[in-house]
Formats: C-alpha cells, sequence, structure tokens
C-alpha cells in the first residue's frame, strides 16, 4: 500500500470519528462522557498511524493535525 494512500486512510477514519463526537456533543454529550478523556482519543490516534504503518514524519503530522486540543478546542 502506498504511504501517502495509508494516511488518507488513517485521516478518513479520525474524520469519521470526530464527525461522530460532534454529532454526540451537539446531543448533549459531554467530551468526557464521550471519549473519557483526551489521553484515550490521542492514543486512538497514535494507534491508527501504527496500524497504517506511517512514517515518523506522517505520524508526527497526523499527531500535529488531530490532536484532541486542534479537533476539539480544548
Amino acid at each position: 500500500m502506498e504511504t501517502s494512500s495509508k494516511k488518507h486512510k488513517v485521516e478518513k477514519i479520525l474524520t469519521d470519528i470526530v464527525h461522530k463526537i460532534n454529532t454526540r456533543l451537539e446531543h448533549g454529550e459531554t467530551i468526557t462522557e464521550i471519549v473519557g478523556a483526551y489521553y484515550y482519543y490521542n492514543n486512538l490516534v497514535y494507534l491508527l498511524c501504527g496500524i497504517y504503518d506511517l512514517t515518523f514524519e506522517e505520524r508526527k503530522e497526523i499527531m500535529k493535525r488531530w490532536s484532541f486540543d486542534v479537533m476539539f478546542n480544548d
């Protein structure tokens, strides 16, 4: 599998997850009820990078772009 394709798959999964979390937030749930804590979410992002065997630079870019603080303005 090509590297950019793997990165794209990780970003697609994360887009779906963030969309579902935001939908639940709109329905009144708190971020703690949904995710538990920010580190669970960040660990999920890192795990997906590992599953798709992204390079160090790709992981760094994904973690910066998709971190909990960035996605949920914490």
